[in-house]
This record gives C-alpha cells, structure tokens and sequence, in this order.
C-alpha cells in the first residue's frame, strides 16, 4: 500500500478509536509511537497526526506529539449552537428531497427507538439515533454543509452521548425524534428546520446544567 493510503487508513482507524473513546495513549500521541505501532515511516505517521488535529481531535503540542483534545464547557456550548444552526440548515434542505421509502426507513427506526427507551436499553437507543439523523444527511444535497457538520458531530460525539443518562433526557429526546419525522413526513421544512434546532438545543441545555457530571 503506498503511503498516502496508509496514512489515510491509519488516520480513520485512530479517528474512530478517538470518537468512541477507545483509549489511545495516556502519554499522547506521538510520531514515534503511530510508527512504530503500524509499522511505517515517521514522515507517514506525521501525516497522520496532521490530519487528525485538522479535524480537531487533537491538540498540538509540537511538530511530533499531540494530545487530545479536551474542550471546556463554553467551546462545548458553542460547537453545539453552531451545530443546530447546521442541522437546522441540513434537515430544512432534506425534507423536499427525502423520498418515501427513507421517511419509512426512519419510522422503522423510530420505533425501535421507542422499544429501547421502553426496555432501558440506551446505547442500542444510541445507535439508532444516529442511524435516523443519518438518513437527513443522505437526503441533503449540500456536501459542504454535510463536511461542515461531520467535523462538528466528530468533535463533540464524546460530550453528547453522555446527556442520554440525565433522568428524563431519554423520553425528551425520543419526543423530539418523533416530532422531527412528522414535519419531514408534512414536507415543511422550516418547521423541520425549527423541530431540529430544538433538540439541538435541548441536547446543550441538558449539558449545561450538568456539566459537572459530563465533563
């Protein structure tokens, strides 16, 4: 495999393992490390660590090492309004172009939602949550604001996954899911728009007022 092609396999395996937590290094990341653990050149391993700071998963602390990124709890609060205004945007262009057997897709989904939330299964509730936004991203036609968005989704997965565990979070949530798919269904897109953006902000008001527990 040339280089370039190993550095972007290595970069989206270590992604991965960032975004779900998996730990890494408690001494960080470092270009000797990423060598030696994949087996290739520093120069190669470098790349890497170029790629994933772009992203905002780590943070810099020379040309050879880096840490992960830690946010305080007013970036976390700001990346999360910037997130609803993007999501806002990316659902409002989806509902118009979304067809039938996607919105029936999502009412498959919602309802297994509503059986996990029912048998207290949070994580399987997890993954079909992103499963259902998923389905809006494909919808949307506009590649910049998806990018834009999967950038932002990336760096914050770690903090919002955790609101799901305040008590009355998970019903609230599951409400707003609910309420989502019944505007895309109608074909109103600023009610999507503005269903979306409340559970977004929701979703900060939750953190906020328990961040000590979430951070």
């Amino acid at each position: 495999m040339p280089p370039k092609g190993k550095a972007i396999t290595i970069y989206e395996t270590l992604k991965k393992q960032i975004i779900s937590g998996t730990p890494i290094s408690e001494h960080g990341l470092t270009q000797g490390r990423i060598a030696e653990q994949f087996g290739i050149s520093r120069n190669t391993a470098k790349k890497v660590l170029l790629m994933l700071q772009n992203d905002g998963l780590l943070n810099a602390e020379n040309s050879k090492s880096a840490t992960l990124y830690s946010y305080s709890l007013d970036e976390v609060l700001s990346l999360q309004d910037l997130r609803a205004v993007l999501e806002g945007y990316i659902v409002s262009n989806a509902t118009l172009l979304i067809t039938k057997k996607q919105l029936s897709e999502m009412e498959k989904i919602l309802k297994k939602m509503d059986e996990h939330i029912e048998n207290r299964r949070l994580m399987d509730y997890i993954n079909c949550n992103e499963k259902f936004h998923a389905i809006i991203k494909q919808a949307c036609n506009n590649p910049v604001a998806l990018k834009m968005l999967e950038q932002l989704t990336n760096q914050l997965r770690k903090y919002g996954r955790k609101t799901i565990l305040i008590p009355g979070r998970d019903r609230a949530s599951l409400q707003e899911h609910h309420e989502i798919l019944e505007a895309l269904k109608a074909r109103e897109p600023d009610l999507a728009s503005e269903k979306m953006q409340l559970h977004i902000h929701n979703l900060r008001d939750t953190f906020k007022n328990n961040a000590e527990l979430l951070m």
